[in-house]
């Protein structure tokens, strides 16, 4: 089994069945169950947070259930925001190089998934191609 980040886009579109990439999202996860260790970060817990309340709002449904749903799921979390204490900057530059395309938040994934020596993603966001490897349902 390899460690795999999930990415607050596969998250997002395993939870909201109105999300279009929805059903890509249970393929993969049936796909690759047994050949990756989901690693969840603390980065992408806050921000799944943040895009379901968003959801919440656009597609009706109740933020507060899919919220405890999203923290009970993954009560254990890798803490990689002590890395944008210590590699600010390298995290900028990954974000500078992207010519903007990677958030702050997916370079600090990057580096953080570098240092922990995890080299697969499960994303619907293309940009971290050119960083790690992306699992898909093909």
């Amino acid at each position: 089994m390899q460690e795999a980040l999930l990415d607050t886009s596969f998250i997002v579109a395993l939870m909201c069945k109105k999300d279009i990439h929805h059903p890509m999202a249970v393929k993969i996860l049936e796909k690759h169950s047994e050949e990756i260790l989901p690693v969840v970060t603390d980065i992408v817990l806050a921000e799944t947070l943040s895009v379901l309340a968003r959801r919440a709002k656009e597609w009706k449904f109740d933020y507060e259930r899919y919220a405890k749903i999203l923290m009970e799921k993954f009560n254990k979390f890798v803490r990689f925001s002590l890395y944008m204490i210590r590699n600010f900057n390298e995290i900028a530059e990954i974000t500078i190089e992207s010519q903007g395309r990677l958030s702050f938040n997916d370079a600090l994934l990057i580096k953080g998934a570098r240092v922990e020596k995890i080299n697969l993603i499960v994303t619907f966001d293309m940009d971290f191609k050119t960083y790690m490897e992306v699992i898909d349902a093909a």
